[in-house]
């Protein structure tokens, strides 16, 4: 058989038998799965909501369910990468709770990574009371939130980092909040400094 002849027969075994994606003559390949729906904005405007309100409540036990069993977590004061401890993150949220702590959000900005992860980052000022007196200290945070198996979104990931220059006067909220006690001064004066443990990371 000749060259020719060979390339026309492998053509026609094609066309009249199978390809080699398994898909025979006369059949309508398989259509590809729909890609799954990106998260919105209105999605991760519904995930702090929901943890604003679960705060606003002092519901330790709803807190600390934000953050997923295996949660890596940077604490400003600490200096070690730790993991969520579930088992004690009620208690740990609960001492938290004690201090009193309300935050207003001075800006964010929204990544949108894939149908079920998405990260948000900012600066914060954390308002708290320390010996039972009010102040209050500015953080950058980044969160990383993904979605679970029966749809719930967690944190997986949490960095918060105070702020690294003095902040003596409080900066601008990025939409209308309850207002702080104006007359707290910032924690250790002028100078940001540790800032209470959050929630999921107190033991």
């Amino acid at each position: 058989m000749t060259r020719k002849l060979m390339l026309a027969a492998a053509a026609m075994l094609v066309l009249t038998g199978c390809d080699q994606l398994g898909t025979k003559a006369g059949e309508t390949p398989a259509e590809a799965p729909a890609p799954a729906a990106l998260p919105t904005q209105a999605d991760v405007d519904a995930a702090y909501d929901r943890l604003d309100a679960a705060l606003k409540a002092k519901d330790a036990a709803a807190l600390a369910a934000f953050y997923a069993p295996t949660a890596v977590l940077v604490d400003p004061m600490q200096n070690a990468v730790v993991r969520n401890d579930p088992a004690n993150a009620v208690a740990g949220t609960t001492e938290w709770l004690k201090m009193e702590p309300a935050y207003t959000v001075n800006s964010v900005e929204t990544q949108i990574l894939d149908a079920d992860t998405f990260v948000a980052s900012g600066v914060i000022t954390m308002d708290f009371k320390r010996n039972g007196r009010p102040t209050w200290v500015v953080q950058r945070f980044t969160d990383v939130w993904q979605k679970q198996a029966d749809g719930q979104w967690q944190i997986v990931t949490s960095h918060v980092s105070n702020a690294p220059r003095p902040v003596a006067a409080r900066l601008p909220a990025l939409e209308p909040a309850a207002a702080p006690a104006p007359d707290a001064p910032p924690l250790g004066g002028s100078t940001p400094a540790p800032a209470p443990a959050p929630a999921h990371e107190k033991k």
